[in-house]
């Protein structure tokens, strides 16, 4: 009896839900004369028309009192001796030193350098140019190949900012630079700087390295991972 019981108390469940869920055709229809309704009023970002605007007709014609300047790329300019006078009324020059001049090495201008690569091939360049920072009562001149150097203004060396441990070998007769690179090389990637604060980023058996230093403290006072 009590299986009767179940049985006939699932089938009543069911009768009800199929009532309850049982929707007509006229229903349907109702339901989207509805929604037509509502989105009529509704504008959609589709089916907004943009203003036309204002439109000026275009003119190409030159300007007489402004006409267009041709400029020849082709023809070399004239060389001209520079006339330091057209800028500056008083000037005054120092000599910088490099601390490697005993080795025969100096400051660079438009150098060559050449790069040997350890698993084979190479590379080159050309007008290669050493850089002059200033800063108060300071000068600091150098470059990724043999060191970043600090100066007083009478042009007086006081020390080295970041050189590098294994110098280049450089052919001061034709100004050329060679670098063997291998895993094993430390390299100078940039220097920069700000008032009395230098920046300098350098590869150190395989690691990059930020290295912050200050001249007036002539120390660096922060190194960390690039």
């Amino acid at each position: 009896m009590k299986k009767i019981y179940v049985l006939i108390g699932i089938a009543c469940l069911l009768s009800f839900s199929c009532k309850e869920k049982k929707q007509t055709l006229g229903d349907r229809k109702e339901d989207t004369v509805k929604l037509e309704e509502r989105y009529a009023t509704e504008e959609t970002l589709d089916t907004i028309i943009p203003h036309a605007g204002i439109k000026f007709k275009e003119s190409r014609r030159a300007d007489p009192q402004h006409p267009p300047v041709v400029i020849d790329l082709q023809t070399e300019a004239e060389k001209n001796e520079l006339d330091v006078n057209r800028f500056y009324t008083k000037a005054g020059y120092v000599k910088l030193k490099h601390p490697l001049a005993e080795k025969g090495i100096g400051f660079l201008g438009n150098a060559r350098f050449e790069y040997s690569y350890e698993g084979g091939g190479m590379s080159s360049g050309r007008g290669f140019n050493s850089s002059v920072f200033l800063s108060g009562d300071k000068i600091v001149a150098g470059d990724s190949f043999f060191g970043y150097h600090c100066y007083d203004r009478q042009g007086n060396y006081s020390y080295t900012i970041v050189a590098k441990r294994d110098l280049p070998r450089y052919d001061r007769n034709n100004n050329r630079v060679f670098i063997t690179w291998n895993a094993a090389t430390d390299q100078i990637y940039s220097f920069s700087m700000l008032e009395d604060n230098c920046l300098t980023v350098k590869l150190m058996d395989g690691q990059a390295l930020f290295h912050f230093h200050n001249i007036a403290l002539r120390k660096n006072y922060l190194t960390r991972p690039a």
